[in-house]
């Protein structure tokens, strides 16, 4: 995916599609997995769980009527 990244975030830039897409050095596929220690990495897992809610947060959230 790291190195399709590029033509996909085109796509969806022509597209006006919101996404955010990060890179995490050091981490494989299933790194978010805690079952398998091999590949898990903890650092990045945390990280892109963050981004992960603060996207859903401000793209995916009702607007509070407060």
């Amino acid at each position: 995916m790291a190195t399709a990244w590029p033509a996909f975030e085109a796509e969806l830039k022509k597209a006006n599609i919101p996404h955010e897409g990060h890179i995490y050095p050091d981490a494989v596929h299933g790194f978010n997995n805690d079952a398998t220690p091999e590949r898990y990495n903890r650092a990045a897992a945390d990280q892109a769980s963050r981004r992960t809610i603060e996207w859903f947060n401000q793209y995916m959230r009702e607007p509070s009527n407060s």
